[in-house]
């Protein structure tokens, strides 16, 4: 089993709520499997960047969510997955996609209608939520359409704000 790590940042201001139609509101993020494996989320690290001198103090909730539609045409990237071992072979699974636009070019991404899990903090620490306990299983199945969903629940980002998200799986 080989371990990855990919770091992604939001769009900066990004909003709250969850995706409706093409509107990403609050997603910003997902972590896709590969068409012919799983993979498995054993850590999210995350803490919000600000312009220096003037980092806002705000409360900030970033729920994660399964995914069974991924987003499609314009409105986002993709964030290939890194070997931790350099000598490592590449991921199976294409990385995170993150969005870069207000809203999907064709088809929006479709969540679950609860959260599996939600992680709070400061935008002055940065919130870390670990699933390497042996019987966490925390697998996005087979399928390019299956994802976890990061999305910024509650209070949108002040200006100048985004998330820096470090995410950590294997496959």
């Amino acid at each position: 089993m080989s371990r990855f790590v990919a770091v992604v940042e939001s769009q900066a201001a990004q909003l709250a709520g969850v995706p409706s139609g093409l509107t990403f509101n609050g997603y910003f993020a997902a972590i896709p499997a590969s068409a012919s494996g799983l993979i498995r989320l054993r850590r999210l690290r995350w803490h919000v960047r600000g312009p220096a001198g003037s980092v806002t103090s705000d409360q900030h909730s970033i729920a994660i969510y399964r995914q069974t539609v991924r987003a499609a045409g314009t409105g986002f990237s993709t964030t290939a997955w890194q070997n931790t071992d350099g000598n490592g072979i590449p991921a199976l699974a294409p990385g995170i996609d993150i969005t870069t636009a207000a809203a999907a070019g064709t088809t929006g991404p479709t969540i679950g209608a609860n959260a599996l899990a939600k992680t709070g903090g400061n935008t002055q620490i940065e919130g870390e939520v670990s699933f390497e306990f042996p019987d966490d299983q925390w697998s996005v199945p087979t399928g390019l359409a299956n994802a976890f969903a990061l999305v910024n629940i509650g209070n949108p980002l002040p200006a100048s704000h985004l998330f820096v998200v470090t995410a950590f799986g294997e496959e």
